[in-house]
């Protein structure tokens, strides 16, 4: 599924890609794990994961990253937005929401109704409410993590 809007072209991730991802990741707020290459053939050996890069003229400028998770509450399979970083460089060019729109549409092809996401209220995109502009709502939740 590869997608172009003017110069941008939205592609898959691909095995390569690890190579450009560490300065996207640690603009993203954290630092990019040693085993980066395993972390991109997992998510591209996941079936329910779907990493779109965005590119101009061949240059990676960002990434989303998708995972259908199953839950019996909902009456379908919701898509989760996991990841949606754009290298610094890039930033203000409009990356984000056309990937934010890519991975709805996408959504949509799969059958979702709702296309899920956690901000954190620090986050400079929350802070300048990229999301709420776009339709999202905040929901009244907690996310919890143990460190294993």
């Amino acid at each position: 599924m590869a997608a172009t809007t003017g110069e941008l072209t939205i592609r898959d991730l691909r095995p390569k890609d690890s190579s450009w991802l560490p300065p996207v990741i640690d603009a993203f707020g954290y630092k990019p794990p040693p085993n980066l290459q395993q972390l991109v053939e997992m998510v591209l050996a996941c079936p329910q994961a779907r990493c779109f890069v965005a590119e101009r003229d061949g240059q990676p400028l960002g990434y989303a990253l998708t995972v259908q998770r199953v839950a019996l509450c909902y009456q379908c399979a919701p898509v989760w937005l996991e990841e949606l970083a754009i290298s610094p460089e890039a930033t203000g060019q409009g990356i984000g929401s056309v990937l934010l729109q890519h991975c709805e549409q996408y959504a949509r092809e799969l059958g979702a109704d709702q296309l899920v996401l956690t901000n954190r209220r620090t986050r400079e995109s929350y802070q300048r409410s990229f999301y709420a502009k776009r339709g999202y709502k905040e929901l009244d939740a907690a996310v919890f993590v143990k460190h294993l």
